[in-house]
């Protein structure tokens, strides 16, 4: 196997095994799971991040109140909206605006529902939500965090980074399968209104902090197949047919079909669900 096939086979690998890791109902959240990766988040493969990415240091984005999912209702926090805004600003992550409304996706799924299927129907909602909004800015970022079962603990944190014409550029999800998730340590210390701020507190710090480990993840990966692009690439001038080579299961990233070889459930993007 080619070192080419065999970084390609691994992302396939990464991508199969980051499904399994989050095929958790949310009547499971309560359970934390034992399996723990150091990756910030799980963040599904997405045609735009490169622009994104590209555009990091001129572009402008546009952050909303932080959605609060409980299961009988949607709340928004104003506070952590201006957490995220300074953060990103103080940090040079990236020039962050305030949006100028609020995001009401109602009660949140059934106990049944996984985390992936909340993470995608959200951002479907929020999406059709922000559609056509006029903005100068030229990305929206949405933090949702997740309460299914009690006020006082958080189960999962999703960050939604869309485009201008609403397309997911750069989003992704946190759980209990995440240490940066995990070491947060997401409870509120009672029922206090302070106790549950500062918990909220805590995930948005989470959340901006996956964003800018995500980032320099996707630049250091982008660099590096940049760099063995232009190896090969002067392989290739010399009669090298390792380009040729197929990857095994790559297919099931793009295909309608929801069975990837590996046993995994592939949907367009990925099946997921989460547990916190």
């Amino acid at each position: 196997m080619t070192r080419s096939l065999a970084i390609q086979f691994s992302r396939v690998s990464n991508f199969s095994t980051a499904v399994c890791l989050v095929a958790f109902s949310l009547a499971a959240l309560a359970h934390e799971t034992e399996i723990k990766t150091a990756d910030p988040g799980f963040r599904p493969p997405s045609e735009y991040a490169p622009a994104f990415l590209e555009s990091l240091d001129t572009t402008t984005i546009a952050v909303y109140p932080t959605i609060v999912r409980r299961a009988d209702r949607t709340a928004h926090s104003f506070a952590s909206q201006s957490q995220i805004i300074d953060l990103l600003n103080n940090e040079n992550i990236v020039t962050a605006v305030a949006g100028r409304r609020r995001v009401d996706l109602g009660r949140l799924l059934g106990s049944g529902s996984s985390q992936w299927e909340v993470f995608e129907n959200d951002m479907q909602r929020i999406a059709e939500a922000l559609q056509g909004q006029g903005s100068d800015a030229q990305y929206h970022l949405v933090m949702e965090f997740l309460l299914p079962v009690s006020d006082e603990r958080i189960f999962g944190v999703h960050c939604y980074v869309l485009d201008q014409q609403a397309q997911s550029a750069f989003s992704f999800l946190l759980n209990s399968h995440h240490q940066l998730f995990v070491d947060a340590n997401l409870m509120a210390a009672n029922s206090s209104e302070d106790a549950r701020s500062n918990m909220l507190t805590r995930a948005t710090q989470v959340g901006v902090t996956a964003l800018k480990q995500q980032i320099e993840q996707a630049r250091k990966i982008n660099r590096g197949a940049m760099l063995h692009e232009s190896a090969m690439g002067e392989r290739d001038s010399t009669g090298d047919s390792s380009r040729a080579e197929t990857i095994p299961c790559v297919s099931a990233m793009t295909s309608p079909s929801p069975i990837c070889s590996h046993g995994s459930s592939v949907n367009g993007t990925l099946a997921t669900s989460a547990s916190s």
